[in-house]
């Protein structure tokens, strides 16, 4: 087997000949190397989706922190290899590896997949098969990974249960350290079943192996058996306290640009609004909300660290974290300087306030998005939607009002109780906010299909079928034809599959097995799912689509009923029964304790930082003593209950009471730390100091800063840097390098100044655009600056902030006026290694072509003797050739009015090769040529490169 190494230069061969290279580098700044020897346990974070949908998951973020902090652990990635790098890697028979040290899958200890989306399921087949892993846990011994999984769809895993080892169900923050312990302790001794023995009794971690499901023959399940009497179900795990997590060190920079691009600082877990279709809702109770204190240390940590343009506030809802006031304006002053943006993910309308959107258009206006989820009022009360139309169409003028040019309302379909009424409903809504909207404004209707889940009180209603979904769709498209609104819509073939298997049982394995076997991949993508294979999948092995999507029965026993989420059966068919009365079910966070079972009032219960600042783990309420006596057993007036110091909190009943409380007058904002270009920039580390009460006091209503003037200090400094981009580098493209050199510029705190206009960038200007995979030793950008710097000093910290393979060598300063980097290089000087070509076609071809090239009237040739310029050139760009024995051929080509020769394409007609051969070779360009130098080939000695790497 190929060393690591090795693998290294194989996948390297196979870059260039696939769709966004960037995905396989693994260079980003910020990732953690070690030595894989060095360490006991080898663990591998897979996510079964391509690298932009992977990289921006916050939870494998946590992880990969989290575990490479033990000096006995090391954490890599790994993610689902497009359908291009898939061929390549099987027709030429080489392994999926891993990101950070090309190890293949097969050589780790653990292997942990996160499994956010039921349509990643057979990617997660195809990365076990391409690691070199059996795709059966029967099938495997020791010599191979555990693997493992987590994340919401291992509340019902039952599809894949014949694939996985184990499976973590809830926080794994804390469970993950105890799975690696277990796992570096007993996976020597090579005795499997001992080791998924001492897995079941870690709280939270599932062993499918050890539930044997009982079918009647009509294939419903009739019982679900144990095989060992104390371990008859498996309850969610919890982190009783995200304080107690501690903050993150490790933030991952990503190179091509992700679909979340941008450090996510998790502001509370958990919601307890009770939406009624909202999986996510119930499997990550109770309510528990983060320090507020933390949360500004943690997000200006992150900015900094990361050097982004933005910030995401992450939770379910965080327009209802009880300190989101305070916490919005104290990072947007503080990062207002920097032009670095705070953006919140889709939030109720309810939990809107005028504060809330007032900091966040501060910086920058993106565009907005509001889910009212359902058109009437009717169907809203039965999803458990507690706003009515007036509080949306409120919403929606608040948002253009604050400058927002495109707003998106989301809503779903086939909802329970759904009628054609409903579908007019959200026509007439959408029409409605139009008339809101000022002249240029983009409203747009975005429409999912309803999916019911497991854990949610719709996990017994029945799916539309895909026939009804596409005559709802038309439907809707018509009324919001008649409105002029646009409408977006998911595609219902995706929402069947995503149906049949988010409710599914053991025996889809087979199905799923079938589907992969047939080339189903990338299924959640519209134009890689294979429907016509899935249906074959389906009666290949006997799957009645109706059945999978029909209504259960409340005493039926299903898939993943010993697998609890915390939150109780009878709980959840009470919220099924108050749904269909139209009934709405209180907040337990702001009201009473609604008996669903995920507090056990002793060590789980909400956790609140309410607007005193005090800590609240509590739920609220005048009779929170007779709540928690009723539920839990005991004498609320005894001493045992007393020394949980649980305090009584009377909250504003209006959400605008709420608000307006949340944010104490008559305090002055504390002066922002000097973390901003211009500082001395020691550690991006921030610390906010004091306790939540005091950080809340001081962050009232208070004075809000000035916001920075859009068109910033004039540049006073231009600093020219010369750098070098090598190695994996090369697959960087020029768009993904200005984002490196801006992030870098934040990073390194230094003074730059920002262009003109609505959206100021720092103001860099680089040189002509390298051609892509090439290798460069010598390119040039321009930095402008606000202050005066010391150009050594400028690229010692500036080398600090750049990912492997791009490195500054050096930097001077130059005039401000001074000619533009586009307009002073007047061309380039290329070197090539032409083993290959030699050693295919032989020595003496190899001259000959070169000869007949230069001579053809194609190009300039050069080299010791006198040079000539051939009469008819049809080149208009000046091209000088030179070989040096044995292998090694330099280039060098001059832009000319009518363009630039590329230098592949060169290649490609000079020596008669094909695209796939052309792009092997590696060409590195070893001299940018300004305009005050001639354009002719410097003495051999001078621009022989060094060695290239692949």
């Amino acid at each position: 087997m190929p060393k690591e190494r090795e693998y290294e230069s194989l996948y390297a061969s196979l870059l260039p000949l696939v769709q966004k290279p960037g995905r396989y580098l693994g260079n980003e700044y910020g990732v953690v190397r070690k030595d894989p020897s060095s360490v006991a346990l080898r663990v591998a974070l897979a996510f079964p989706d391509v690298y932009e949908i992977a990289q921006s998951h916050p939870g494998l973020q946590i992880l990969y922190d989290l575990l490479n902090r033990r000096p006995d652990v090391y954490a890599e990635r790994v993610y689902a290899p497009w359908v291009d790098m898939e061929a390549l890697l099987r027709q030429r028979q080489l392994p999926l590896v891993s990101l950070e040290t090309f190890t293949p899958l097969s050589a780790f200890d653990i292997l942990g997949f996160t499994l956010q989306y039921e349509l990643t399921y057979t990617n997660l087949l195809n990365m076990l098969d391409l690691g070199g892993i059996p795709l059966f846990a029967k099938d495997r011994d020791l010599s191979f990974p555990l693997i493992l999984a987590g994340g919401p769809c291992a509340f019902n895993p039952e599809p894949l249960a014949p694939f996985l080892d184990a499976v973590l169900l809830g926080d794994g923050e804390e469970a993950v350290h105890e799975i690696c312990d277990v796992v570096r302790e007993l996976r020597p001794r090579q005795n499997k079943q001992a080791l998924l023995d001492a897995l079941r009794r870690i709280p939270g971690v599932y062993v499918p192996a050890f539930f044997e499901p009982k079918y009647s023959p009509t294939g419903q399940i009739l019982s679900i058996e144990p095989r060992y009497a104390d371990y008859t179900q498996v309850t969610k795990r919890i982190v009783r306290d995200l304080d107690d997590v501690p903050p993150r060190e490790t933030f991952l920079v990503p190179i091509v640009q992700v679909v979340h691009d941008r450090p996510s600082i998790e502001v509370m877990r958990g919601c307890v609004k009770g939406c009624r279709f909202c999986q996510a809702g119930y499997i990550y109770r109770p309510l528990r909300e983060r320090n507020p204190r933390r949360v500004v240390s943690e997000a200006l940590t992150a900015a900094f660290a990361t050097g982004q343009e933005e910030i995401s506030l992450l939770s379910l809802s965080t327009g209802d974290y009880s300190c989101i006031n305070p916490v919005l304006k104290e990072l947007v002053n503080r990062l207002e300087p920097t032009r670095v943006a705070v953006s919140l993910p889709s939030t109720r309308v309810d939990a809107l306030a005028p504060a809330i959107l007032e900091q966040i258009r501060r910086v920058r206006k993106t565009g907005f998005t509001l889910a009212p989820e359902a058109g009437s009022q009717r169907l809203r009360d039965i999803i458990q939607k507690e706003y009515s139309e007036a509080e949306l169409l409120e919403a929606a003028a608040l948002v253009f009002k604050l400058g927002w040019r495109h707003l998106k309302l989301y809503f779903m379909l086939g909802l329970p109780g759904e009628t054609l009424d409903d579908l007019r409903c959200i026509a007439e809504l959408c029409a409605k906010v139009r008339q809101l909207a000022p002249r240029g404004v983009e409203v747009v209707a975005s429409v999912s299909n309803f999916v019911p889940k497991s854990h949610t009180p719709f996990q017994w209603m029945r799916q539309l079928s895909l026939e009804e979904t596409l005559a709802r769709q038309e439907f809707l498209r018509g009324e919001l034809q008649k409105v002029r609104v646009s409408f977006r819509y998911h595609d219902a073939r995706l929402s069947v599959l995503e149906g049949i298997f988010s409710r599914g049982d053991r025996q889809l394995a087979r199905t799923l097995h079938r589907a992969f076997e047939l080339g189903c991949r990338f299924d959640g993508w519209t134009d890689q799912c294979r429907f016509d294979l899935w249906e074959q999948a389906l009666r290949d092995t006997g799957v009645d689509v109706a059945h999978e999507l029909r209504r259960r029965f409340l005493d039926e026993v299903l898939p993943w009923d010993h697998l609890s989420a915390g939150v109780t059966k009878q709980f959840l068919q009470r919220e099924l029964a108050r749904a269909f009365e139209g009934r709405l079910t209180p907040d337990c966070s702001v009201a009473r304790c609604t008996y669903c079972g995920a507090c056990d009032f002793e060590r789980i219960r909400n956790v609140d930082y309410h607007v005193t600042g005090s800590k609240a783990a509590e739920h609220r309420g005048t009779l929170i003593r007779h709540w928690a006596a009723e539920v839990v057993g005991v004498n609320p007036e005894g001493d045992e209950w007393e020394p949980r110091g649980w305090k009584k909190v009377h909250r504003p009943d209006s959400l605008e009471q709420r608000h307006a409380a949340a944010l104490p007058s008559g305090h002055n904002l504390p002066e922002p730390p000097s973390y901003f270009p211009g500082s001395n920039h020691s550690s991006k580390k921030v610390e906010v100091l004091g306790t939540a009460e005091e950080w809340i006091e001081a962050n009232g209503e208070g004075t809000l800063r000035p916001r920075v003037g859009g068109n910033g200090p004039q540049p006073k400094c231009r600093i020219r840097l010369r750098y070098t981009k090598v190695g994996r580098a090369r697959f960087v493209g020029s768009v993904e390098l200005t984002n490196i050199f801006y992030r870098a510029i934040r990073r390194a705190a230094l003074p730059v100044a920002f262009t003109q206009g609505h959206h100021p960038l720092p103001k860099v200007s680089f040189g002509p655009a390298l051609p892509f995979g090439i290798e460069s030793e010598h390119e040039l950008a321009d930095l402008f600056l606000a202050e005066a710097q010391d150009p050594e000093t400028l690229c010692q910290r500036f080398n600090a902030e750049l990912p492997l393979g791009i490195t500054v060598v050096e930097a001077w300063e130059v005039p401000l006026q001074a000619r533009s980097l586009g307009k002073s290089i007047v061309g380039a000087r290329y070197a090539v290694d032409l083993s290959k070509v030699i050693e295919q076609r032989g020595l003496s071809w190899t001259l000959d072509r070169i000869r007949s090239f230069c001579f053809a009237g194609k190009c300039l040739p050069s080299g010791d003797g006198e040079q000539t310029h051939p009469p008819d050139a049809d080149c208009n760009s000046g091209l000088f050739l030179e070989f040096h024995s044995p292998a090694l051929l330099t280039f060098e080509i001059r832009a000319g009015a009518r363009g630039t020769s590329k230098p592949y394409n060169l290649l490609q007609e000079l020596f008669d090769l094909t695209k796939e051969q052309t792009l092997a070779l590696v060409i590195r360009k070893v001299q940018t040529v300004l305009g005050e130098h001639p354009l002719t080939p410097a003495p051999v000695a001078e621009h022989v490169p060094a060695p290239l790497t692949p």
